[in-house]
């Protein structure tokens, strides 16, 4: 069941539809829209508010929104997170984990369980990693995740079977997400590799063979690979959001770092950040693990002013993280 939710504020804007569920925002994340339900599901009015960032806080999972809307499902000893994915039925929106099993599942809005079947490929458990959800290479939308002992990349779909995406000679730790990295109009698979260096996927087309390319670059990894998934910001295109070895914040490209310091000094943990659009102003932002205190913050306007800025929960309290996992 859903322990706390605390309903956050809305911002405004103009021209922004609203629909009763969560829809896919900046940066492939996920988005809230409040104020006027449809039960059709169609966009009428009202007005956008944040997308979520998961994260556990004593090993229970739990999201929330720039506003300090947090939301716990009654999920407890979670082992790896991936973000929240609005695109799988029956649900606003659905939180990947493996749990202190070793069981890959969807979390729903309201707490409720969907297994996936990994059959004996065996997901990820007790170890620094990290899942992905994406609709990739014409495969339709799927968790993605490490399998066969960090050995191969797999991906599985509600009702379906576990299916083997490539067998990776140097191992996969961590899967992250699909993106146009190398900005070639098609998009790349990215994860971490058995060593802790970024590498990504390329697809196969008419005239070449699937390649794998690396970007030559590992993020900060003391607690978490200080990676996460693929996000357009703006005067970038699509980058890879990434802490780096001092604890700054970063954007990794298909070549290594874009910006290896947007942040001076020690600013995050080295663990899992999450880029989206946290705050609703329709610009992507970074949202981490706090270096002093592990509590959530978020990186604004990105690539300019680069502003951090605390989170607080509804109580005027900090929202803290656990570094084991960070922040997808």
């Amino acid at each position: 069941m859903v322990a706390t939710t605390h309903v956050g504020r809305r911002e405004a804007l103009a021209g922004v539809a609203t629909t009763a569920a969560l829809a896919a925002g900046v940066g492939r994340t996920l988005a809230s829209f409040g104020d006027t339900a449809s039960d059709s599901g169609s966009l009428t009015s009202g007005a956008w508010s944040a997308c979520r960032a998961v994260y556990t806080d004593g090993g229970a999972l739990a999201s929330t929104t720039s506003s300090g809307s947090v939301t716990t499902y009654g999920t407890t000893g979670v082992d790896v997170v991936g973000p929240a994915e609005g695109g799988f039925s029956g649900s606003s929106y659905h939180l990947p984990i493996v749990d202190g099993n070793g069981d890959l599942e969807l979390i729903a809005a309201d707490g409720s369980t969907t297994a996936l079947d990994v059959g004996s490929s065996k997901a990820p458990r007790g170890a620094k990693s990290l899942l992905a959800t994406a609709t990739w290479n014409g495969h339709p939308l799927s968790v993605y995740y490490p399998g066969d002992n960090a050995s191969t990349l797999y991906r599985v779909a509600p009702g379906g079977s576990a299916e083997a995406v490539a067998s990776l000679g140097n191992g996969i730790k961590a899967a992250i997400g699909a993106g146009d990295v190398d900005d070639d109009g098609v998009e790349e698979f990215v994860f971490v590799d058995g060593s802790g260096t970024v590498r990504y996927i390329v697809p196969a087309t008419g005239t070449t063979s699937r390649q794998i390319a690396s970007t030559g670059t590992s993020a900060g990894s003391n607690n978490n690979y200080g990676v996460g998934a693929p996000a357009g910001v703006d005067g970038y295109g699509d980058v890879i959001p990434a802490v780096n070895g001092s604890g700054g914040l970063g954007l990794l490209g298909a070549d290594g770092w874009v910006e290896k310091s947007l942040t001076s000094g020690s600013t995050a943990k080295k663990t899992a950040v999450h880029a989206c659009d946290f705050d609703g102003d329709g610009e992507t932002e970074l949202v981490f693990a706090g270096y002093s205190n592990s509590h959530l913050r978020y990186l604004d306007d990105v690539g300019g002013t680069n502003d951090v800025r605390s989170v607080s929960d509804a109580a005027g309290d900090p929202i803290p993280v656990d570094t084991k996992r960070g922040i997808c």
